[in-house]
């Protein structure tokens, strides 16, 4: 913009060259000096004033000089820029009431120079005094009071240019206050009127490219840079102004999608072809920096992010530092790189407040993916601040709505989300989808939460309606997807992964869903461990151990997995030592609101030989209601001490499901068991879960558990009491200890005390104490242990019990 305001001025001041010296001889005295002034004011009109200046000097010496000789004098130190002459000149003939306006008119320019605007404009007044109407003073007498921010003062000046013979110094004024009113499309249109006018004068055109470049019109500023004779360090800028302007555009998401990376291709190609040309060029040392800052940008548009990540490092060992508007693109890369703390490191530790509207995002995720959830909580409440929902728009009657602040809400989402205070999310995210349902994003959130919550056929509904907006919205598609794989819906996972992945296969978020979508395809081992460190009690034994795993294969034909495993039991009781081992093969089905399994078992080892099957099913009814089943005849679950004693046992059983959200639940189960030796058993159980508190890594849940059982036999090898009542109230305490995208390291305590009542035994208390830990390592692998101790009366005696629990799940 100030290119802009000495390029007016200098046109200002060569009209008046022009103007007022070809007058000069004619205000000399006709004595033989004429000739001599004369050659004195042309090289003064050529650029060599020195030797008119020095003769005005000398002559001021040796008599009094004429207005006019003072006029000259003061014109001639003004091209000079030597505004300290032309005020020592004014001091000096202050008294002087008969001066030219020409005379004014040079001490009212130094005067503005100095930024003296009220001297200027005083001396502006004098000038036009003496010739009103003049359309350079006028002009000029605008631009001072636009420059001392006068503006309404400015625009009365310069209205009354309207009606001047020549039209081109109106707009050109009215350009000149609208620069200075920061408004340079206004600007760019009065200077392209002036344009219009008189299309070969070369400072408009300069004036021009100058407000080209400030309204971001880089081509055409560039054609025109390339039109005018500039130096090459302002073409080569004008170059890299163009493409700074190709990369603002290839960062925005294109609608034809085919075409999405044509204009981040020719940004790098010309990248490329400005670099290697100026790679031997010492003057172009700054543009190539530049050019290489401005590339990140490119590469980011292009989704290559290893080629930010690089290119960054190597600027920032070389010494140079990153720009603002360049560290969100470096930012985004990082964090596309799962780097979240280098990408906070990007940013100062104390913010300003508030940060700029570009920076917020990535540095939020910076935050949020480095668990830094206080920081991120303080920077959404100082950005919320500073920005209201509407905003003024400069040339609109009303106000319109702030992207800045409904980007503000969907950061708070995410913020809700991830410190796990799920209802305000849902709350939140309901409102803004429900308010604006022309919105897909808000939409999109919305189900993210839902989904967040187990709700999942909500969350299907949600995106079905976003679908009639754009349904082939990548980010649409891509949570159509994910939604799909929780419903079980392998076909229409399947086809949405495909698809996405044909057109945007380097976008991080569908390269995440393929690997979701992968691990639908590979080999499962699940693994389950149970050691009895300190038993004795009449079910378990003592030195108890119990090991299981499954192997199940990738999906057959969509819906189909096979599996095998193995199950090894044994313990010592008081008749001996009771060991089994039973290999297993099966065949699963899941689909969409139902999954089966059937498995066909062998019992061996210090039991009787048999074969038993086992059947396992449940059905969901919506997002809240399930229904599950099962039968086995020879059970694996029937006691091992029945078992080693040649009692086996045939079961059956019931159970129903009821889920709010993440924060209750309830399930009831009945199973029936008849044993070979005449027994009959009927256990039920109710158990459930309140969540209490939720902070960031920590969650409290209250675990209420009701469980009784019946027999009908008490004389027999394994421990069955005519009746029994539990009821196991407890807490359970879950504490997220370190998280990094997919890794994360929970530990957990819990603890119960209750009662237990014992037919013909009476009633006993019931402790339990548990301290464990879990590790996903990956999306594939995922370990946990538990150490338990426990305290009941087993027939009327009391037993304490310490074990430990280990499960594994891999997938390869």
């Amino acid at each position: 913009m100030d290119s802009q305001i000495r390029s007016a001025l200098l046109m200002m001041k060569n009209k008046k060259r022009v103007i007022y010296l070809c007058s000069l001889p004619l205000f000399f005295p006709l004595t033989g000096q004429a000739d001599n002034y004369d050659r004195m004011v042309i090289q003064a009109r050529e650029g060599n004033s020195t030797e008119l200046l020095n003769s005005l000097a000398e002559y001021s010496t040796q008599r009094t000089l004429t207005a006019n000789e003072i006029a000259d004098w003061l014109q001639v130190a003004g091209w000079n820029n030597n505004d300290l002459l032309v005020q020592q000149i004014r001091d000096k003939y202050s008294l002087r009431s008969d001066l030219p306006a020409r005379a004014y008119a040079a001490i009212a320019s130094a005067e503005r120079n100095r930024k003296q605007w009220g001297r200027a404009i005083h001396y502006w007044d004098l000038a036009l005094r003496q010739s009103p109407g003049n359309a350079d003073y006028l002009k000029a007498k605008s631009m001072t009071e636009a420059d001392a921010g006068q503006y309404r003062s400015a625009a009365e000046t310069a209205s009354l240019l309207r009606h001047q013979p020549s039209q081109i110094p109106y707009p050109l004024a009215l350009a000149y206050l609208r620069t200075r009113e920061q408004k340079p499309y206004d600007a760019l249109f009065y200077t392209t009127q002036a344009e219009q006018l008189a299309p070969e004068d070369p400072e408009i055109k300069k004036n021009l490219t100058g407000l080209y470049s400030a309204t971001r019109l880089a081509l055409p500023a560039l054609q025109n840079a390339e039109q005018l004779a500039l130096p090459p360090a302002v073409l080569r800028e004008k170059e890299l102004d163009y493409a700074a302007g190709l990369v603002r555009n290839a960062l925005i998401p294109a609608s034809d999608e085919k075409n999405r990376f044509r204009t981040a291709d020719y940004a790098l190609q010309y990248y490329h072809q400005r670099l290697t040309a100026w790679r031997d060029l010492p003057a172009a040392r700054e543009q190539r920096l530049r050019a290489r800052i401005d590339r990140l940008g490119a590469f980011l548009a292009r989704e290559q992010y290893d080629e930010v990540i690089r290119d960054y490092r190597e600027i920032i060992g070389q010494g140079h530092t990153i720009p603002d508007y360049a560290k969100p693109w470096v930012a985004s890369a990082l964090l596309a790189r799962q780097q979240p703390a280098h990408a906070r490191a990007l940013y100062p530790r104390i913010l300003p407040d508030p940060v700029a509207d570009d920076q917020v995002e990535t540095l939020f995720y910076s935050m949020t993916e480095n668990s830094d959830y206080p920081a991120a909580e303080q920077l959404l409440a100082r950005q919320s601040a500073h920005t209201p929902w509407k905003k003024n728009v400069w040339g609109l009657p009303v106000q319109e709505p702030n992207d800045a602040w409904l980007s503000l809400q969907a950061l708070n989402i995410d913020y809700l989300l991830a410190t796990g205070d799920y209802p305000a999310a849902l709350n939140t995210s309901r409102r803004r989808a429900e308010s604006a349902p022309g919105n897909q994003d808000l939409a999109i959130r919305y189900a993210t939460v839902l989904s967040a919550r187990g709700l999942d056929r909500h969350a299907e509904q949600v995106l079905k309606r976003a679908e009639s907006l754009s349904p082939d919205n990548l980010s649409l598609e891509t949570a159509q997807a994910y939604n799909a794989g929780s419903l079980q819906e392998w076909s229409q996972m399947e086809s949405l992964t495909d698809d996405v992945l044909s057109r945007a296969p380097r976008a991080t978020a569908v390269r995440q869903l393929d690997q979701y979508r992968q691990l639908h395809h590979l080999w499962e081992l699940r693994a389950e461990a149970g050691k009895g460190l300190h038993s004795d009690n009449p079910v378990t034994g003592s030195h108890d151990l119990t090991v299981s795993a499954r192997l199940y294969t990738p999906p057959i034909a969509t819906n189909y997995r096979l599996f095998t495993g193995v199950q090894t039991e044994q313990s010592r009781f008081e008749e001996g030592k009771g060991r089994a081992q039973t290999p297993l093969l099966g065949l699963e089905w899941r689909g969409r609101d139902n999954h089966l399994e059937a498995e066909l078992n062998h019992q061996t080892g210090k039991v009787p030989s048999r074969t038993g099957f086992r059947l396992y099913g449940w059905h969901d009814f919506d997002d809240h209601w399930r229904l599950s089943a099962q039968a086995a005849r020879f059970s694996t679950e029937a006691p091992l001490r029945a078992r080693r004693n040649n009692v086996t046992a045939n079961s059956a059983g019931l159970a129903l499901r009821w889920y709010q959200n993440e924060r209750r639940e309830y399930q009831f189960s009945l199973q029936p068991s008849e044993f070979s030796d005449g027994n009959r058993r009927l256990e039920f159980q109710l158990a459930g879960k309140e969540r209490l508190w939720t902070a960031p890594r920590f969650s409290l849940d209250f675990t209420p558990e009701v469980s009784a059982s019946r027999n009908s036999q008490q004389e027999v090898a394994y421990y069955s009491p005519d009746a029994d009542l539990a009821v196991l109230p407890g807490l359970s305490l879950n504490h997220q200890i370190y998280q990094h995208y997919d890794t994360e390291w929970t530990q957990q305590i819990v603890a119960g005390a209750g009662v237990y009542q014992q037919d013909h035994y009476g009633r006993g208390t019931l402790l339990r104490l548990g301290y464990g830990q879990r590790v996903q390592w990956n999306q594939r692998f995922e370990t946990g242990a538990m150490l338990t101790w426990g305290r009941q009366p087993w027939d009327g005696q009391y037993e304490n019990t310490l074990s430990a629990q280990f499960d594994m799940t891999l997938r390869f």
